[in-house]
């Protein structure tokens, strides 16, 4: 069969794939667990009600620890939680889950209430919270497009929704097991995979406008802090698309060609061969010739930008190699369909961002959320003084590289505690590193203490890692006039 034949068989197949009712999902069952599963253990009687109140087996999953004690309470690991019960309370108040999410977040957010629940998780969440079994909530909603899923922490549990789920499908974070660890030998979900330490979100100059033409759940999270560019530009990475923008106009949004960036298959412009009746708008884009684009892609780009956005097509649509999922290049992102999601999650942007930020990390000056970690960045503090009276201000100054070749690190802020003779402390937020990776620590005049005292401070980066990225150093009070 010739190529020209075998795209024409394509696009027949596509066609009438994307003409039928879509809609409708593979449901996904519950996993079952057997009795004799490796690392499984018998629940204790203590929690044997509560946890089939809770939704049992089917739901938190099998018991993998045996009861043990933790603090004053008496407690048993599940896959998805930790069930406790405290001997000195009374009635339902004995039985809780413990707070395992407040250690998976490294900042909460501030903004998120019982309303920004996401609405698939709602009739879960007022059921379990009958049961203490869900806590404050610690996120907003997250479309976790490495995980193809929404998802939301609370305290005591994580729900999730895969995209490719039918609605009301939601399921537990492994919470259970990923804390459990090294304590526990069941090894069924692979909890380290399953779940990520949530990080303070990145704020963004470009999220108004982008709200307006759909948003994190299009274009995904921002994975760095914004950049200046050579060209005069700021710039930020998101998990789908590179935002960029003049420095005096923010609100004039474009995106990078990410395609082009990572090499991605182009074909050369074809003649018309279908039309609408196929279920395809033809693009125009050199005289008579262009590309065919799915309807459903075409209603995609309508509604998020338009080509303005998206850029013109850069190939037909095809199956992609690794997924065999359809997929369509544009100038700036690619689109996907899955077509065993819900309408909604059916067409996606693939998340291009995140390819781009990991084959780039190494060789420019993104920093992400991957890219931080003790080994491979240096802090240097030089106080102006090293005394000052109790009504001075501590001047300090901040250089910021990164290790393997000393670049500066740009646009980083920090977190600074001070810690008093008393024990007590005090924290700030200090400026952002600047492009040659300075910036300068203003600590404030602490009138109140005497000659001699000694304050201890540290410097804290306020970006994701693994572990905290801190400097110490300490300064002394000496009131000459004294």
């Amino acid at each position: 069969m010739n190529s020209f034949h075998f795209r024409q068989l394509f696009f027949v197949c596509l066609s009438f794939f994307l003409l039928l009712n879509s809609s409708a999902c593979t449901s996904t069952t519950n996993t079952k667990f057997s009795d004799d599963t490796p690392g499984t253990y018998v629940v204790h009687t203590l929690f044997r009600e509560y946890y089939q109140d809770l939704g049992g087996k089917e739901r938190f999953g099998p018991a993998i620890s045996q009861i043990f004690d933790r603090d004053k309470y008496e407690c048993q690991y599940t896959v998805n939680a930790l069930l406790c019960h405290n001997p000195l309370a009374t009635g339902s108040a004995r039985f809780f889950m413990a707070p395992l999410g407040t250690n998976l977040i490294l900042s909460s957010d501030s903004t998120a209430d019982t309303s920004a629940i996401y609405p698939d998780f709602l009739p879960l969440y007022k059921e379990l919270t009958k049961y203490n079994a869900v806590g404050q909530t610690l996120t907003g909603v997250h479309y976790n497009y490495e995980q193809q899923r929404v998802e939301q922490y609370f305290e005591n549990i994580g729900l999730y929704h895969r995209f490719d789920d039918a609605h009301g499908n939601v399921k537990l974070l492994p919470y259970g097991e990923y804390f459990c660890g090294n304590d526990c030998t069941y090894a069924g979900v692979a909890a380290q995979d399953q779940i990520t330490p949530q990080y303070p979100e990145i704020s963004s100059p470009f999220g108004t406008s982008l709200e307006r033409i759909g948003g994190m759940q299009t274009f995904g999270r921002p994975l760095t802090h914004p950049y200046d560019t050579s060209e005069g530009y700021l710039e930020q990475v998101y998990e789908n698309v590179v935002v960029y923008a003049p420095q005096n106009n923010l609100s004039d949004i474009h995106l990078r060609p990410l395609p082009e960036l990572l090499d991605l298959k182009s074909n050369p412009p074809g003649t018309k061969v279908y039309g609408v009746e196929q279920n395809m708008v033809f693009y125009t884009t050199s005289g008579e010739l262009g590309y065919h684009v799915p309807v459903i892609f075409d209603n995609f780009i309508t509604l998020h930008g338009g080509l303005e956005i998206s850029g013109d097509p850069i190939n037909d649509p095809f199956s992609d190699p690794l997924t065999g999922i359809p997929r369509q290049c544009f100038t700036n992102y690619c689109l996907d369909y899955h077509s065993e999601a819900e309408k909604e999650y059916q067409t996606r942007m693939a998340p291009l961002g995140t390819q781009y930020l990991q084959e780039t990390q190494g060789t420019n000056d993104l920093i992400s959320r991957y890219v931080y970690a003790n080994e491979n960045v240096h802090m240097q503090l030089s106080e102006q003084k090293p005394q000052i009276t109790s009504s001075e201000e501590l001047i300090v100054d901040l250089l910021l590289v990164q290790s393997e070749d000393q670049s500066p690190i740009s646009n980083v802020e920090s977190k600074v505690t001070l810690t008093f003779p008393d024990g007590e402390q005090e924290s700030f937020v200090s400026s952002s590193t600047n492009p040659q990776g300075h910036a300068t620590i203003t600590i404030p005049a602490q009138t109140q203490l005497k000659t001699g005292d000694l304050v201890s401070y540290k410097v804290c980066l306020n970006v994701p890692s693994e572990t905290p990225i801190c400097i110490y150093d300490s300064y002394l009070i000496w009131n000459l006039q004294e």
